[in-house]
């Protein structure tokens, strides 16, 4: 069980909450900055943004947060999401693998849940890691970055549509751990502020230490 404890504890979240619309900057204590997942996290995948993530977006800018964005997304999709997030991102602040990679292959290997494009972002804008709070629909790509690069971490549940790979065979292993842990399954059991998770060693029956 210590074994496996600390190799799920990888995969395991700071906090969950229903969605980025439900932040509250008040409840973002030590937190300056964000490092948001954009497909299925500030945005269905494909879709323009909408009302409550543009507002939450103005509301935690205006509360001096320091906002970004670190997708998966290649150069194809990134004029997009910059346009997308006009005038509620810094178009320097959507961090994506081209980013810190100079080749088609380095760019792959620097996807999420590689923690590179994370640590890149910690560097170049001298950010401690204690301080972002990365926020992420996906257990095995946004939480397990989150987590090796070691801030701190929120699960949400997905906005939009997914591509059915991550439809057939990750959320079925995702609700399953979720069940585990006993953290929300289905969305509308996720609360409507951050909370923070159980500490891993009790949901590990008391057997090793928070990870990080």
């Amino acid at each position: 069980m210590q074994t496996l404890g600390r190799h799920l504890g990888k995969f395991y979240p700071d906090y969950i909450i229903r969605g980025i619309s439900d932040i509250d900057p008040l409840d973002l204590d030590g937190i300056s900055a964000i490092f948001f997942d954009y497909d299925n996290t500030v945005t269905g995948f494909g879709e323009e943004i909408k009302d409550p993530e543009r507002e939450v977006l103005e509301r935690l800018g205006e509360a001096g947060i320091d906002l970004f964005v670190v997708t998966n997304a290649h150069a194809s999709r990134i004029n997009t999401i910059r346009e997308n997030l006009t005038g509620l991102i810094d178009p320097e602040n959507i961090i994506n693998p081209e980013c810190c990679t100079d080749t088609r292959l380095s760019s792959i290997m620097a996807e999420k849940p590689s923690s590179k494009m994370i640590e890149y972002a910690l560097a170049r804008y001298s950010l401690k890691a204690s301080q972002v709070l990365l926020i992420g629909d996906r257990i095995f790509n946004d939480i397990i970055a989150g987590n090796r690069a070691g801030v701190r971490t929120a699960l949400v549940p997905p906005l939009g549509r997914e591509h059915a790979a991550v439809e057939c065979l990750q959320r079925p292993v995702e609700s399953l751990l979720r069940a585990m842990w006993g953290l929300p399954v289905k969305t509308e059991d996720f609360p409507r502020t951050l909370t923070p998770t159980p500490p891993q060693n009790e949901v590990w029956y008391n057997s090793v230490e928070p990870i990080r």
